[in-house]
């Protein structure tokens, strides 16, 4: 239940604008998509590409934000990647499953993990 409340409580900032680095990455996805260039204000950018090219994928001419939130939820497929390989590694380990998901739920109730489990930061990529 608590993995469920969680994931919930995240789930939030898929339909919330983007902010913060995430218009940066929409910047440099536009650029991808029209100009054909990693740019940014026409200039070459030392950002990380992932996030900008997941946006330029899901990227819509007509409704923009349809884009943003499939975007957001690939990347929210990354961190359920993420959670399945951090449970099999423990289950390798030969640790009680118990414990295994008592690892989990503390590494999902994190405040941390709350807050960018569905937004657009490469967190979820590495943490994959």
């Amino acid at each position: 239940m608590l993995l469920v409340i969680s994931i919930l409580s995240s789930l939030r900032n898929v339909f919330l604008p983007l902010a913060g680095d995430e218009i940066t990455y929409a910047r440099i996805a536009e650029n991808i998509i029209l100009q054909g260039q990693y740019h940014l204000d026409g200039k070459p950018t030392a950002i990380t590409p992932v996030i900008p090219f997941f946006l330029a994928f899901f990227y819509t001419t007509n409704n923009p934000e349809i884009g943003f939130m499939l975007a957001k939820l690939f990347n929210l497929g990354f961190v359920f990647f993420g959670l399945r390989f951090c449970f099999l590694f423990l289950k390798k380990l030969n640790l009680d499953p118990n414990i295994a998901i008592l690892v989990l739920l503390l590494t999902v109730v994190n405040n941390n993990f709350t807050l960018w489990i569905s937004r657009l930061y490469p967190e979820a990529m590495i943490f994959c």
